[in-house]
């Protein structure tokens, strides 16, 4: 069994014996119960990033960080606003649409990321 747990690359929660047939049911809903304690940390501690490079670094940025991003003045450079700063790097518009799902390309020059948009005004003054 050692050897499939290294195939499939699985490891053992806990082991439930069978000479007790009253406490196998209580100790499979306390395992079901571990397991999903587990998957909603897991969930919560995977928060997807965003790689940006500025000259020789590369920057990881968690998505959630993002407010938007925007044409700059300097030619093909992009500003991106977080919610802690803002700084440049090249790159085009049309290439950071693409980067996540969550980005929204709203306008010729912005691009937002939608998790972060609070509410959009319809009428224009």
């Amino acid at each position: 069994m050692v050897f499939l747990t290294f195939k499939y690359q699985i490891e053992a929660l806990d082991f439930i014996l069978k000479d007790e047939p009253e406490k196998i049911q209580s100790r499979i809903i306390e395992d079901i119960k571990l397991c999903s304690k587990q998957f909603e940390k897991d969930a919560a501690d995977s928060d997807d990033y965003c790689q940006i490079k500025t000259g020789e670094l590369v920057r990881s940025i968690k998505i959630s960080d993002i407010l938007f991003f925007e044409s700059s003045t300097v030619p093909h450079k992009i500003t991106v606003h977080l919610k802690d700063g803002s700084f440049e790097f090249y790159s085009t518009i049309k290439e950071i649409e693409k980067k996540n799902e969550l980005f929204f390309r709203c306008h010729k020059s912005y691009v937002v990321n939608i998790n972060n948009v609070e509410y959009i005004r319809m009428k224009l003054r």
